[in-house]
């Protein structure tokens, strides 16, 4: 029985150190307007890149909401500098009428180092009318949208500034979508091709005739 109650004292403190682990990630803070609209069918997104691996265990947006619905809340991969695939994904249902945070708890979504872009997506059955808060303090420099109501895939966004809070562990550093982060795979092939291609042009400036 001590032995017992010891193992289970024993996983308690782990389970409560695995907790006390998790830390915010990225807070863009709380929004100081109405943001875009995000309903029927409408996806807004924005970009964080991470140093290292890390465990996603939180992701919140800041909502506006009009009428209540079901948002799923997507970690998708990048390419050319806009969402790809999605990774993983989770549905928060939003309470109509609120003008506050809510989101996915309890996650654990395992990434690599790299560029993700992390969504809110109203599905086109969806009874959510609303929008994300913007002009947050803390903005990201990479936002993207799509409408698949109107077949319009994703296209980047002009600087905004959504409320958007992420929480995990590890992923340092995390940055928020500025320059000199990790590049995406497709950016290391085109940095790559361009390295050969400008040796190319040398090579054959030396061996040009005088």
């Amino acid at each position: 029985m001590g032995r017992l109650l010891a193992a289970m004292a024993a996983a308690s403190v782990l389970t409560c150190a695995g907790q006390a682990a998790a830390a915010v990630l990225y807070d863009s803070g709380t929004p100081t307007e109405l943001g875009d609209s995000l309903s029927h069918g409408q996806w807004l997104a924005a970009m964080l890149q991470f140093g290292s691996a890390a465990t996603i265990t939180d992701v919140e947006g800041f909502f506006d909401t009009n009428h209540a619905g079901d948002v799923e809340i997507a970690l998708l991969s990048s390419s050319g500098g806009l969402p790809a695939s999605t990774l993983f994904s989770s549905t928060v249902a939003v309470p109509g009428g609120v003008n506050d945070w809510a989101g996915v708890h309890g996650l654990n979504w395992s990434i690599a180092a790299g560029n993700y872009w992390f969504a809110f997506e109203v599905q086109p059955a969806s009874t959510y009318i609303g929008g994300l808060g913007d002009k947050a303090p803390n903005p990201v420099t990479h936002y993207a949208f799509k409408d698949v109501a109107d077949s319009l895939d994703w296209q980047a966004e002009a600087p905004k500034g959504y409320g958007v809070r992420v929480s995990g562990t590890g992923g340092d550093p995390v940055t928020f979508g500025a320059p000199g982060g990790v590049p995406e795979p497709a950016t290391w092939a085109l940095l790559l091709t361009g390295f050969g291609g400008l040796g190319a042009m040398l090579r054959r400036r030396r061996l040009a005739p005088y």
